[in-house]
This record gives C-alpha cells, structure tokens and sequence, in this order.
C-alpha cells in the first residue's frame, strides 16, 4: 500500500485501529477534539481588564505627541444631575449656580481619571479654561490640575441668545480658541458644551459628558482634528 501524503496523525490512527478497539478510540477522539476547541476558544478571548486599570484611553501614538505640546483639548463638561434644567432669568443668570445644571457624583471621579492619566503620562497643561456656567468650572477643577479660568466664549448657546447674540457669534469664539497655538512643549484644556452640528466640527454635537476632542491649532482661524477621547 502507497502512504505516500499520508499525514502522521493518519498513520497512528491507522495503527491504533489495529491494536485497540472502537470502544475505546472513540470516546479518546472525542476528549482531544473538546480539549482542542477549548484552547482556541480561550486563545480568541480578550485578556480581562481590571476595574482599577486606566480607563481614558490615550493610545502610545497621542501620548508622543501631547508630550510634544501644541493641541487643544476640549472637553465636554461631566455628568449632570438627573431632572435638572438650566432656568433662565434676567441678567447674567448663567454665572448663578442655583439656576443651571450642576454636576453629579459621577463627574468628580471621571475627571480626576483624566487628569491623572495626563499627569502619569507627563503632558504638560498650559492652562485650563472652562465656561462660566458651574458645571463647567467645576469639571475643569475636578481635574486636579492648573486652576480653571472662565472664558465666556465658552458657554452654552443658552447663554448667547441670552445676550441677544447668535449661533455665528458662539462659533467664531469657539473657532478662535480651538486654532490658538498654545505655549511651546504645553496644551490647553477647553472645557465647554455640547455644540451645534452646523457649526466648528459634527462631532461635538455627539460628544457625551465627560468626552473630549483633541484638535491641532494651526493659527489664523485653522486647526484640524486628531482624536476622540472617551
């Protein structure tokens, strides 16, 4: 008989067929086949995460270049309390904490995330500016860094019809920070709001509490964006 192509594997079955009964190849074939799908099986599965384990995703290629300096990020203020609205009144109601959202129990954490993920990967912070509305001050403080500075150009566009001013005008302050080149070897934390889609870049109208944009400012009214954090 020609074996010739014949596999290793053939042959011992072959051999085993000869010397050992079917009662007892069977179940052995069975057992190797389970044993084998149980290893590929745990072979495709994701190592498991610590809840401990860092949970701002900065990947090895963003963390070069926030080290470098020279990027905006803005972020979103953090989570706010639930059945809570802004109510608007005469005046600068915006700067009175009673009247606006405030943030919830969640958002302190979250930040401090944020904040010491960019101190453990030594990115250096030029300033931190935040809208004058509570819940976005308090975020820029919770993240444990330079002590937040209120920009007006910030605020929400609650705060700008308030004012009798427009969407336009909100847009132009917002275009003018996000393409500020920040100081040499730093970046600049914007913390804001949700924004129209019409207007800067689409995905500010998705982003979720606590999210942030990376943008690279390029002076003059021009930047582009690099990255979505959550």
């Amino acid at each position: 008989m020609n074996n010739r192509g014949s596999s290793p594997f053939g042959t011992l079955l072959a051999r085993s067929f000869g010397s050992v009964s079917l009662r007892l190849v069977i179940p052995l074939l069975a057992l190797i086949f389970l044993l084998a799908n149980a290893i590929n099986t745990h072979a495709l599965q994701p190592p498991a995460v610590s809840p401990n384990d860092e949970s701002f995703a900065l990947h090895e290629g963003l963390i070069r270049e926030l080290r470098k300096g020279g990027y905006n990020i803005y972020l979103r203020h953090g989570a706010v309390q639930p059945d809570t609205n802004d109510t608007r009144g005469s005046g600068e109601w915006w700067k009175d904490c009673a009247k606006t959202q405030r943030t919830s129990a969640a958002a302190l954490p979250a930040a401090q995330v944020i904040g010491a993920a960019l101190t453990k990967h030594r990115i250096a912070i030029s300033d931190i500016q935040t809208s004058e509305f509570c819940r976005a001050v308090d975020t820029g403080a919770y993240l444990g860094l330079n002590i937040p500075q209120r920009n007006a150009a910030l605020n929400a566009i609650t705060a700008f019809e308030s004012q009798k001013r427009t969407l336009a005008d909100q847009a132009g302050g917002i275009v003018n920070l996000l393409s500020t080149i920040p100081p040499p070897g730093k970046n600049r934390i914007l913390v804001g709001h949700a924004l129209s889609p019409t207007i800067i870049h689409p995905l500010f109208a998705h982003l979720e509490e606590g999210h942030t944009l990376v943008f690279k400012p390029e002076g003059n009214a021009r930047f582009h964006f690099v990255a979505a954090l959550s």
